[in-house]
């Protein structure tokens, strides 16, 4: 496995323990506050929510893919659809991101090293 994989899924693991952990707390204490319908409502709402953050929060700390990506999307759509658009994969990509900074920022303020 090349290092560049491995990197991928280590921030994967980071950002779904994240993702779990918002979405396990929002719905006990919405559903304790409430009904479980409200409940699961109120946790949709905080995961869209996080994942747009997240998703920002990546953005800015992967600029230069961000920026080749724009440039592959004008391209793409200018080739009558030959050739494919990137734009899933890079926004998956700024979460993932987005998701390792925060759990890494976490560590640190608990005085661990991040991984």
């Amino acid at each position: 496995m090349s290092r560049d994989n491995h990197d991928v899924e280590g921030k994967m693991v980071k950002t779904g323990l994240l993702l779990g952990g918002i979405s396990l707390a929002t719905y006990i204490t919405a559903s304790f506050l409430s009904n479980s319908t409200v409940g699961l409502l109120i946790t949709i709402a905080v995961d869209a929510l996080a994942i747009n953050k997240l998703h920002e929060m990546g953005k800015s700390r992967r600029a230069g893919s961000n920026f080749f990506n724009t440039v592959q999307t004008h391209v793409a759509a200018r080739s009558d659809g030959k050739i494919p658009s990137m734009d899933l994969e890079n926004s998956f990509r700024n979460v993932i991101n987005g998701g390792a900074a925060v759990v890494d920022e976490i560590a640190i303020a608990a005085g661990r090293r991040p991984r």
